[in-house]
């Protein structure tokens, strides 16, 4: 924490108990193993130290830079390097100066690095084990991303650990898995997304002249050809795959606000499923569930990846932020109405009750979300639709922590509150 006015950071508790007044010139947040970087002119000079929940030295002053560090090992450069070496969270090495660049990779344990400037892109992972020496290109706006449905998705893994790459400026893709292994050799002009068995939409097409108007086939993980580019079955349209491995996919070609099109269900083995049967391609649940209109500028129901109707049209707006990762989306019965709570089984949750400006957010993983009201304050509501905590915040604060306890803002000061978790 930093008082107002002072130009150093202390420690405080979630209880809000002075843990160490303000010592540290600079900072990091505590990691998941109650470490932290810090850096103090007089105790530490150009260098950081580690230090404890308490403010007590782990490591003595080692790092002259560092980087990844919160959820996973620490990337530092020490002092007369130019590479990065990597160590844990209490500061045990674990290699030695090797990468001139690091970036984590969009999924836990797993980093892309450079072992020199403008040099090809390599994997390691979290123990300091080397996946794959450098093989991949990028050109330097990519690696840095965190969302696999990019509309960039090189070298962005999705959930089931696969990632388009290229070996050289405009050259082909192929497919990488996050344990280093190529598992499709660079065969295609663009790879667009990628299926949990590894099978992804392709075109031969140029994606820097042709992409929107590409025709796109649907690729094996060993290169064959489910779906050429060529055949009635290709798609004008590329869509991401839930985790069953289906796809949404336009038959008829792109829509336009002139010329609307319908979607389509096709999976990861080539085979349709469904040919067009929904107006709008919202992406799937974690349990293959997304939101569709069975009518152009209709109402919204919930359709299973099989091409089943989960719960027929019944929303004025479905879920701009889809379903979360606990299979709950919010729902307007009608325009500019209070929002409401729906699961992936179509259960209703809770009738429209929170009286939000915009969309409430998504809930965190502890089942907590934030919502806004007209007169810019923000609330805490929980998965099951209780309102732990009517609007008293200035905007929308931090997630909740495994004690229930969340961050906000009002007035330009920071506060801590503690809510009550549901218990599972």
């Amino acid at each position: 924490y930093q008082p107002e006015g002072s130009a150093l950071y202390g420690i405080i508790d979630s209880d809000g108990t002075i843990v160490r007044e303000p010592f540290s010139e600079h900072g990091t947040s505590f990691n998941n193993d109650g470490t932290a970087l810090t850096k103090t002119q007089s105790e530490t000079g150009d260098l950081f130290m580690l230090v404890d929940g308490k403010g007590d030295t782990v490591r003595e002053p080692f790092a002259a830079e560092y980087d990844s560090f919160r959820d996973g090992p620490l990337m530092y450069r020490p002092e007369g390097s130019s590479l990065y070496a990597m160590a844990d969270n209490q500061g045990k090495d674990l290699h030695e100066p090797f990468a001139y660049a690091l970036v984590a990779a969009n999924i836990p344990d797993v980093f892309w690095y450079q072992s020199e400037a403008d040099g090809l892109w390599g994997l390691v992972d979290s123990t300091g084990k080397i996946l794959h020496e450098p093989f991949a290109y990028d050109d330097g706006n990519t690696f840095n991303k965190t969302d696999s449905t990019d509309t960039e998705p090189n070298g962005l893994f999705n959930d089931a650990g696969y990632a388009s790459f290229q070996t050289e400026r405009y050259g082909l893709f192929g497919i990488v898995n996050s344990e280093g292994k190529i598992v499709t050799e660079p065969f295609a002009g663009y790879i667009w997304a990628i299926s949990p068995n590894g099978a992804a939409w392709y075109t031969t097409g140029d994606y820097i002249t042709g992409f929107m108007d590409a025709k796109w086939g649907i690729a094996a993980p060993s290169g064959e050809i489910l779906i050429d580019q060529a055949s009635e079955q290709a798609s004008d349209f590329y869509g991401d795959f839930s985790v069953h491995g289906v796809s949404w996919y336009f038959p008829d070609g792109m829509p336009s606000p002139d010329a609307p099109s319908m979607r389509g269900l096709v999976n990861d083995q080539g085979e349709v499923i469904a040919d067009r049967i929904s107006w709008s391609s919202r992406p799937f649940s974690r349990n293959g569930v997304a939101w569709y209109r069975a009518e152009d500028g209709g109402l919204y129901g919930l359709l299973n990846d099989r091409g089943e109707v989960v719960k027929e049209p019944f929303a004025f707006y479905g879920g701009g932020n889809n379903f979360d990762d606990n299979g709950y989306s919010w729902y307007q019965a009608e325009e500019g109405g209070p929002w409401g709570l729906i699961s992936d089984s179509g259960k209703i949750v809770r009738d429209p009750f929170v009286p939000s400006v915009d969309e409430p957010a998504p809930f965190d993983e502890y089942g907590v979300a934030w919502y806004c009201t007209a007169d810019d304050l923000c609330g805490l509501v929980n998965k099951r639709g209780d309102i732990l905590m009517e609007p008293f915040a200035a905007g929308v604060g931090g997630p909740t922590n495994s004690s229930g306890v969340v961050v906000y803002q009002s007035a330009g000061l920071y506060g801590i509150v503690r809510v009550t978790l549901e218990k599972e």
